[in-house]
């Protein structure tokens, strides 16, 4: 099943709150008058595999009904609803091919004796494949049946004979209660790898073990927005020897509970949108899951790393990347506790309130300066030269600061680089205007000239001064910091910017006929 991460948040859990409406054929239809439709009927998890959604996921690709390949038993697109206009029935030939066959069956019936013989070849053909077609009819091996009113499991037989080959599956946004039934669905998929049950009312019920054994094979849990319990978790855990991947979004969690042993095998663990104030419970999730490689922990309200040094080092001693989008971090030295993971290599920090009253530049600058060992920030890649720039602007960033109050970091980055001077304010923006010396005969006149003009419009200024027409005046410029002699300004519409006049220089006015 493909996903897709953002950037920004990067938030990406499966099943959340945001999913699309039920597409159930027994939602009632509003605004249409006449009486209440009745009741609906259970779901069956095997009647939607054998008419799925009119959506199939395999892989990164999206197959249109008419496009998927023939699954038997004749269901219509998107469960017990209607057919879809042009698309037909999942498990016929298609249209192309039906027509075919009807212009066949009318050319047989036009024969002499045709319409007994042509009888007995529609009902040939209309026979249900034979038992040894049947490993050709399975569904793909990424099944999406999300939001499909599913109550329980139905028949297994029809589950085990289209799910032989499916090994991924999504259940999210439905109505299972019972996680026997959800038991029954997942023991008949051997090949099952990952399962998404998000959002489906699985608190009602207490998992068993001899329930959770069918999920032995599932290496990537998705539980979101569940409210799933610590105990179902841990018969979970226990029941799952390869389990790697495991999703606990939006389950209202306050505090974590340890199982009785931990969990080797598990490397990523999202459970962000709960409610973990106090680090007291952050630290449960490095004891349970020991091999831990990815942490996810944004928007939870977690307000400060409070653990020594070593102790994290014990805790997290594979934790490569850890998420920590607003969260409520306030402080420099939370920051600088990351440092103490021995193997963190990523790290997103977004929307903390301890980053908000700096700019942009400087949240990256002081971040990447702080920690050295850390080679992606908020999803982009720090190089060797952003890493260096960064230093050197921490360096001057708290040059003034008091001694008592300099963080350690910057005595480091002192033995690195030395003591760096501020940098110059240099502004590079162009002059808009100038002093100069206008020379007439033998009169000389210091005044301000506008260099957004051009040399026409500056003639114009000079008019009254020299008391000359524009159309017999003759313009030179000097610039007193030149080696060379004045250069005449002869083109009427060049801007005096271009000249590079600065305060101090010269110009000359002579007049065309003397």
């Amino acid at each position: 099943m493909h996903r897709q991460e953002p950037e920004t948040d990067e938030l990406s859990f499966w099943g959340g709150p945001d999913q699309a409406a039920s597409l159930s054929p027994w939602q009632p239809q509003l605004g249409r008058g006449g009486p209440a439709p009745p009741a609906p009927p259970p779901i069956h998890a095997a009647d939607v595999t054998r008419a799925p959604r009119s959506r199939v996921v395999v892989g990164q690709r999206e197959l249109l009904p008419g496009q998927c390949r023939t699954l038997g038993s004749g269901g219509r697109i998107g469960g017990r609803g209607e057919e879809e206009p042009g698309q037909g029935r999942l498990g016929t030939r298609p249209e192309a091919e039906r027509r075919r066959r009807r212009r066949r069956r009318r050319a047989v019936q036009r024969r002499p004796g045709g319409g007994r013989r042509g009888a007995a070849e529609g009902a040939a053909a209309a026979a249900p494949p034979p038992p040894g077609l049947r490993n050709r009819l399975n569904l793909p091996s990424v099944l999406v049946l999300n939001s499909c009113g599913i109550t329980c499991a139905g028949d297994e037989k029809e589950i085990a004979a289209f799910c032989a080959h499916v090994s991924e599956l999504d259940l999210s946004d439905n109505k299972l209660e019972d996680w026997h039934e959800v038991s029954k669905i997942v023991s008949n998929v051997p090949q099952l790898e990952f399962l998404n049950l998000s959002s489906n009312p699985l608190n009602l019920s207490v998992l068993e073990r001899t329930c959770a054994g069918s999920f032995s094979g599932v290496r990537k849990l998705v539980l979101n927005n569940i409210k799933a319990s610590w105990e179902t978790v841990h018969t979970i855990l226990q029941e799952l020897p390869d389990l790697e991947e495991l999703f606990l979004c939006l389950n209202d969690y306050e505090t974590v509970s340890c199982p009785s042993i931990c969990c080797h095998s598990l490397k990523l663990l999202h459970i962000t949108d709960n409610n973990l104030q106090d680090w007291t419970e952050i630290r449960k999730l490095g004891v349970m899951f020991p091999s831990l490689d990815t942490l996810v922990l944004a928007n939870n309200h977690l307000n400060a790393i409070e653990e020594p040094d070593d102790s994290l080092a014990r805790l997290f001693p594979n934790l490569r990347s850890i998420s920590l989008h607003k969260s409520g971090l306030q402080s420099w030295e939370d920051i600088d506790k990351l440092n103490s993971f021995p193997k963190l290599e990523e790290v997103r920090l977004l929307g903390i309130p301890l980053l908000q009253p700096y700019t942009t530049e400087e949240r990256r600058k002081l971040v990447v300066a702080r920690l050295p060992s850390v080679s992606k920030l908020n999803g982009s890649v720090v190089t060797d030269g952003e890493r260096e720039d960064s230093e050197r602007f921490f360096i001057r960033y708290y040059v003034d600061v008091p001694q008592e109050e300099v963080p350690f970091r910057y005595h480091e980055l002192i033995t690195k680089y030395g003591k760096l001077e501020p940098l110059a304010e240099v502004d590079l923006r162009p002059q808009s205007s100038a002093k100069v010396e206008v020379h007439f005969n033998d009169q000389v006149e210091e005044m301000s000239i506008r260099l957004d003009q051009t040399v026409a419009e500056l003639k114009k200024q000079l008019k009254t001064l020299v008391q000359l027409p524009t159309s017999n005046m003759l313009l030179y410029y000097f610039d007193h910091e030149a080696p060379f002699g004045p250069e005449e300004m002869k083109y009427s519409s060049r801007a005096l910017h271009s000249f590079g006049i600065r305060d101090g220089d010269k110009i000359y006015v002579e007049s065309k006929t003397k």
